[in-house]
């Protein structure tokens, strides 16, 4: 099994692979109804990745100095008790490695250390597979924060305190 490590992104070159991370993922699951949502999103990580708001985590397959990019995960400032996790995504080659799994386990633990709550996250109802996963990890189903919630996302939270 290959070695997996993960990492807080800190430097320019760790927001520009989180960054491509993000068009990946809008290309692949929506990219005329997300793609301005998702380069908001990364402004949004961008602008809250410093402590106490946000952050974004990396996935990283192989040593340092030669280590491919293998996924991502964004935590974003909601609220004094809620953050929100943002744009979940593990490239199509290393899915079996339970990497989603630990970024998203990962998100939580930061969360709970930077005081929040809850955490929730978005996700496209087609992606069954993903929503099976939140559970599995604790999430629940809850209902939308706003009345302009699309119709094809569905929201999930977790009570961490």
């Amino acid at each position: 099994m290959p070695l997996v490590t993960y990492k807080i992104a800190k430097t320019a070159c760790d927001f520009e692979q989180g960054k491509q991370l993000f068009s990946e993922y809008a290309n692949l699951f929506c990219p005329s109804l997300y793609t301005l949502t998702m380069e908001n999103a990364f402004k949004s990580i961008v602008h809250t990745s410093l402590y106490p708001k946000g952050m974004l985590i990396l996935a990283h397959i192989g040593i340092s100095t030669s280590a491919s990019i293998a996924g991502c995960i964004g935590l974003r400032h909601y609220d004094n008790s809620t953050a929100e996790l943002i744009n979940k995504y593990v490239k199509k080659e290393y899915k079996r490695l339970c990497i989603g799994q630990e970024l998203i386990k990962l998100a939580v633990q930061q969360a709970k250390s930077l005081g929040y709550e809850k955490v929730y996250t978005n996700i496209l109802s087609a992606m069954t597979d993903v929503v099976a996963l939140y559970e599995k990890l604790g999430f629940q189903l809850c209902k939308p924060h706003n009345v302009n919630s699309a119709k094809e996302v569905i929201l999930m939270q977790k009570i961490i305190r």
